[in-house]
């Protein structure tokens, strides 16, 4: 009876040991077993990595492989291992670096901290950049802005030195004033002036603004209205086509006289 009992020990044991075939020197464990549905699926040592291969047999010298393996989802390889000297079994656990870990519940949740640590790093860091990127506007908008305000007050200072330099020439147009026909007199630009009016416009402008310039092509008379830039009274003057000042009512009375004259002498007398 103890002969049939330590043959059938005896059978049993060769029949597990050739069912896990492993390796002596250089040679690869291939698993042929399968257990716990975990997530985790058979897989042979060369489909794994280099450094999980490495890790894998680093532990083939004091174990033997009972099973091999993987999880795609968990990125962790499952090996059950028999101790060579008493038997005793364990489960161990490498990540795709070749890293024992404890177990993949663990992997999984030092996995996940990890991620929610990138996480937050990666949040930070993009506030980082929205700020920096807000007070990079902020500062090029405040920038443009006075660049605007100086090249403005540069083209106004430029406007008046102009002004200046061109001895304040008059302009109809720049001081908005616009009149009807005046007794002949119509409104007209100081450049379509000859030299001489020009010249005695200029000196006028000396002590007045130009308020109005008009012409009288008939007449050939130039009228030249002014504010006094100190009292701000009002003086109108009349020139000839020589810059001569005129007294445009004095040359209308003579010229009355003269029709006058002219009249009477023509009347026969009676």
């Amino acid at each position: 009876m103890k002969k049939i009992i330590l043959s059938i020990a005896i059978i049993a044991g060769v029949i597990t040991t050739t069912s896990i075939q492993t390796a002596d020197a250089g040679e690869r464990p291939i698993v042929n077993s399968v257990y716990d549905n975990d997530g985790f699926v058979d897989v042979k040592l060369e489909d794994l990595n280099e450094q999980v291969q490495a890790a894998i047999n680093e532990l083939t010298s004091e174990y033997g492989i009972q099973a091999l393996k993987y999880s795609s989802e968990k990125q962790l390889t499952k090996v059950k291992l028999t101790k060579r000297d008493d038997q005793s079994s364990k489960t161990v656990y490498f990540s795709d670096e070749g890293e024992q870990v404890e177990n993949d519940m663990s992997y999984e949740s030092s996995k996940s901290q990890h991620q929610e640590v990138e996480m937050r790093q990666e949040g930070q860091e993009l506030q980082e950049q929205q700020l920096y990127q807000q007070e990079q506007q902020r500062q090029q908008q405040q920038h443009e802005g006075q660049e605007q305000q100086e090249l403005q007050q540069q083209q106004n200072e430029g406007q008046e030195l102009q002004q200046q330099q061109e001895g304040q020439q008059p302009s109809v147009e720049q001081s908005g004033v616009t009149q009807d026909q005046d007794n002949g007199f119509q409104n007209i630009k100081f450049e379509d002036l000859n030299e001489n009016v020009q010249e005695a416009v200029r000196k006028f402008a000396d002590q007045y603004d130009i308020t109005v310039l008009q012409y009288n092509n008939n007449k050939k008379i130039a009228k030249v209205t002014g504010r006094n830039k100190e009292d701000q009274s009002e003086k109108t003057i009349h020139l000839n086509d020589e810059g001569k000042e005129v007294n445009l009512d004095a040359e209308r009375a003579e010229a009355e006289t003269e029709q006058t004259e002219r009249e009477e002498t023509q009347t026969p007398k009676g």
